[in-house]
């Protein structure tokens, strides 16, 4: 609320005048606002009492979702006499039984280390060709972590080029999507380098058209000795430059050591060749060939041709390089990759065709450990410094397989030997149930009785026993009736002569009749009422439980109790939970909504009150300027009165 002024601070005789004006004008001007005070502490007023209302029946509720809970499983309690043995829990309704069980040992799962560790993880890898075989139990899944191919180094069979060209696809998944294709010209790459040159020696090459219309012979100058690939593709290159049958057709050149063949027919024949050497020298040339083969570094050059046209490929790092005359796949992230080749009747294989792998890992210790979390082997793999020298660190890989239960668990280098130690496979959980063995690869039997689940633990005896839960009842009506004294009591303070801020709520009288309803629940028989089950009103309305007339009932007929409470959805305790929720449901219930309603209310009138404290400012803000004004005026008059005083005093003592 706006405050009112202090004081005016006037020149004039009326300033005292004005600033009772602008008390009381301001007193008038926040009446309203104090009426909207009064109604906003009423109303937050009951939204408390509204709350604590609410808590106190939920707590009600509480206890009755406690017994319903124990209706569901049939009252029934299980117990082991050995909890470092074995647990047992209530899944169900068991029936009433008693096991001795004897536990050899308890289910554990295969945790393995490699038996030979590595000094960095990011540089170190357990296998050189990075191919692994990783089997759990029954199920064996291949790494490989360089993703390599074994690249094509011989001349294809059949045409040099066919049409359409030879072609490698790549399809990409599980991190990627899409798929590129990459066609290759025709060449030939010698299986091996030249050998063997001596002084004198030379090498003759006759080349066949595809067509029959060229046959022709060159052979290279005399060879000094000692020669390799590029010394003779120059030698031979220059012969094919004077014969104008195969000038511009056909080159050489070195390709990894090795003399290399490329095509360049405008007529699209092809060649093929045979070739005749004097002296020692190899050519690698011998077994002569069709111009058509490819290399690990021209298949890698036409992928990433395709790959740099994608961006998603570029923005993933994906790319191909050739690692001693293979194709290798790379990726800064891990993706799969399928490879198919389309030879066109060639005989072309690219070295990756039929390559299905994870793609995107380094072949380091780190690396493996990501490719064999990237799936869902049900192995979890991590690192371990073994070392005592922090100097020199010592990283093994660990295993570790997510479930229990006899498993063969094994990482196996390409050369089928198995890196990890075998000490720790896993176990199956073996003992025994009243003298009838059983093995079981996990420690948790959910259907080990009907309604039962026994969880083993480790070594030794224990008797596992299921029976009525009459304590368990016991206690949830005790709790009850401490809970349904709590709601009475809060009630009561809105009713009668002295009643608080909910006097005369529609919510107390629904709250009277939901109480009513609960206790007043009475389907027949033996046990009908609460009454029954040692629940009794005293004169006040106070309701008390006798757990001794409880426990006696229940020694005679604890089946018929057992059906007068029901569960969570039926019997006393279900109707309880049912009309308690409609009243006290945290979201849904009347109090909570009468709750929401207040809360909207206190929202309107904080806004009612600021827009009308805004207004009084604004308005006693007028009206000071106004007094402010008036009061200089009079401030004027009354020393204009003051002159014209003293001069007819001076002009009347003169007359004098």
């Amino acid at each position: 609320m706006s405050l009112p002024p202090v004081s005016f601070f006037g020149v004039s005789d009326f300033a005292d005048s004005f600033q009772t004006i602008l008390e009381r004008t301001f007193t008038v001007a926040n009446l309203p606002i104090q009426g909207l005070q009064t109604e906003q502490t009423l109303l937050l007023g009951r939204q408390t009492e509204l709350g604590s209302l609410a808590s106190d029946l939920q707590a009600l509720r509480q206890s009755f979702s406690s017994l319903g809970i124990l209706g569901s499983t049939g009252a029934v309690a299980a117990s082991s006499s050995n909890l470092s043995a074995a647990r047992v829990a209530v899944t169900g309704t068991p029936s009433p039984l008693s096991f001795d069980i004897d536990v050899t040992s308890a289910a554990t799962a295969a945790q393995e280390t490699t038996s030979v560790g590595v000094p960095t993880t990011n540089a170190d890898g357990l296998a050189a060709d990075g191919i692994f075989a990783l089997t759990l139990d029954a199920t064996t899944t291949n790494f490989d972590l360089l993703t390599v191919g074994s690249g094509r180094t011989s001349g294809t069979s059949g045409s040099a080029t066919p049409d359409p060209k030879v072609s490698v696809q790549v399809d990409f998944s599980n991190g990627l999507s899409g798929s590129i294709t990459a066609e290759l010209e025709s060449f030939f790459v010698a299986s091996s380098g030249p050998s063997g040159a001596a002084a004198g020696d030379s090498v003759s090459v006759t080349f066949t058209s595809s067509d029959g219309g060229t046959v022709e012979t060159i052979t290279s100058a005399a060879l000094s000795g000692g020669e390799d690939a590029a010394a003779i593709a120059g030698l031979l290159n220059a012969e094919i430059a004077l014969n104008a049958q195969l000038s511009g057709k056909l080159s050489f050149s070195a390709e990894g050591g090795a003399l290399k063949l490329v095509v360049d027919d405008s007529a699209g024949a092809g060649f093929s060749f045979t070739s005749s050497n004097t002296g020692s020298v190899v050519s690698g040339l011998e077994g002569g060939g069709t111009v058509g083969g490819h290399s690990a570094e021209e298949i890698a050059a036409a992928l990433n041709a395709e790959a740099a046209l994608d961006q998603t490929l570029v923005n993933a790092g994906v790319s191909f390089a050739a690692l001693n005359g293979e194709v290798k796949v790379l990726g800064s992230q891990a993706f799969d990759i399928t490879v198919s080749d389309d030879a066109q009747g060639t005989g072309f294989v690219s070295g990756l065709s039929g390559t299905q792998s994870v793609a995107g890992f380094d072949n380091t210790i780190n690396g493996l450990r990501d490719a064999i979390n990237a799936q869902n082997l049900g192995v979890a793999a991590s690192i371990i410094n073994t070392s005592s020298n922090p100097v020199v660190p010592d990283y093994h890989l660990t295993l570790s397989a997510d479930q229990t239960g006899a498993a063969t668990l094994t990482l196996e280098d390409s050369g089928s030997s198995n890196l990890l130690t075998s000490s720790n496979q896993g176990t199956n959980a073996v003992f025994t149930v009243n003298g009838l063995p059983v093995s079981n690869s996990s420690n948790l039997i959910s259907d080990f009785a009907p309604g039962l689940a026994l969880t083993i633990v480790g070594a030794g005896q224990t008797t596992v026993r299921t029976a009525d839960d009459r304590i368990g009842v016991s206690n949830a009506l005790a709790d009850i009736a401490v809970n349904y004294n709590a709601v009475v009591s809060r009630v009561a303070q809105s009713v009668g002569e002295n009643a608080g801020l909910l006097s005369g709520h529609v919510l107390v009288r629904e709250t009277q009749q939901v109480l009513r309803d609960v206790s007043g629940y009475f389907v027949g028989g033996d046990v009908g009422s609460i009454s029954a089950l040692g629940l009794t009103f005293d004169d006040n309305g106070v309701l008390s439980f006798d757990s001794a007339s409880f426990d006696g009932q229940a020694a005679t007929d604890f089946d018929a109790i057992r059906s007068f409470i029901g569960t969570t959805s039926d019997g006393f305790a279900g109707n309880g939970l049912l009309r308690l929720a409609d009243i006290a449901d945290p979201v849904t219930g009347q109090i909570q909504t009468a709750i929401s309603l207040i809360e909207e209310s206190d929202e309107s009138i904080s806004a009612r009150i600021s827009e009308a404290q805004d207004r009084v400012d604004r308005e006693m803000t007028v009206l000071e300027a106004k007094l402010a004004a008036a009061d200089t005026l009079l401030a004027q008059l009354e020393s204009q009165r003051d002159v014209l005083t003293q001069l007819f005093e001076v002009q009347f003592q003169q007359k004098e």
